[in-house]
């Protein structure tokens, strides 16, 4: 009996440290994701070990979203796909939508917009029926993120301002100014500048009170390419500095880069070429450590219109 009891133990303590494990995966995803892999990598094995169904799914989904940050996007697929279909079993509809929800931002990052919102609203509905609103608001933005990039702006936008309508009940400011955001890209799409400013400018002062640098860094690179593309080079440097300097203070060797490539379009537009070519080859220093065709296509295309 009191071995019995003694392995009852043993795996009640196993199931919580694999809980915690879980949870520290999921608040570690967007700050620390080689972390995050690793907690979730090893609350999966602990939950083989013992065939604790819950902590299997639970762990699938973590690395299927730290996959999707990472950009393995078929890893991520297949992990959510487990995960649900042993929430199904379960019978769990939160860990469902959880699962469909993340499968649509997969299916949107591959562009298959028509998968991407049929799983974003079969993952709206069960949180509706589960009357979870801080998970349907966080849906009906990922609606909104599809609808923007298949250029339906006035879907999106109902979508964004449908999301920030229940944020702004929780007062969720992190997750109020990520929409903010989002409703002033839309209107730089829609051209309609003014209105991108007001939106950016509640993001940036929300950003600044909690101290996120990276999306501090994100805004005012979205007002300074406002400045370019209203013909206003200049503010749009002065602007481009800034956020190259944050860029630079948390060692974001991407964001530098691409700040580099828009300060280098920048100078080039007011005809400072030596300007332009030196951030452009400190571009071509950072490519050396950096896997981004796309960034390498865009330095040589200033580069040839410099030269021409």
């Amino acid at each position: 009996m009191s071995n019995l009891t003694n392995n009852i133990d043993t795996e009640k303590d196993l199931i919580s440290e694999i809980n915690k494990l879980n949870e520290e995966s999921f608040e570690l995803k967007h700050s620390n994701p080689k972390l995050a892999l690793e907690k979730s990598r090893l609350a999966l094995e602990n939950s083989q070990k013992i065939n604790y169904q819950y902590g299997i799914a639970k762990s699938y989904i973590n690395i299927g979203w730290i996959n999707l940050i990472n950009g393995d996007i078929e890893s991520c697929i297949s992990y959510c796909k487990n995960a649900v279909e042993i929430y199904s079993e379960l019978d769990n509809d939160s860990g469902i939508a959880s699962g469909y929800n993340i499968l649509s931002n997969a299916y949107c990052t591959l562009s298959q917009y028509n998968l991407a919102i049929k799983y974003a609203f079969e993952s709206a509905k069960i949180y509706e029926y589960l009357k979870n609103e801080k998970a349907r608001a966080s849906v009906f933005n990922n609606i909104g993120n599809i609808y923007e990039a298949i250029g339906n702006y006035k879907d999106a936008l109902e979508f964004y301002f449908k999301s920030l309508e229940i944020k702004e009940k929780f007062d969720d400011k992190r997750t109020i100014a990520f929409t903010l955001t989002n409703i002033g890209l839309v209107n730089i799409s829609l051209e309609d500048y003014e209105k991108a400013r007001k939106y950016f400018y509640m993001a940036l002062d929300i950003f600044k009170s909690i101290k996120n640098y990276d999306s501090i860094a994100n805004i005012l690179n979205n007002i300074a390419i406002i400045s370019s593309n209203e013909g206003n080079p200049i503010e749009a440097i002065d602007k481009f500095l800034e956020v190259l300097k944050i860029r630079q203070s948390i060692n974001d060797l991407n964001g530098e880069t691409g700040v580099l490539i828009n300060l280098a379009h920048n100078y080039f537009l007011i005809k400072n070429y030596n300007k332009s070519k030196e951030c452009i080859d400190k571009c071509f220093e950072n490519l050396k450590k950096l896997k981004n065709p796309e960034f390498k296509s865009r330095c040589l295309v200033i580069l040839a219109n410099i030269y021409s």
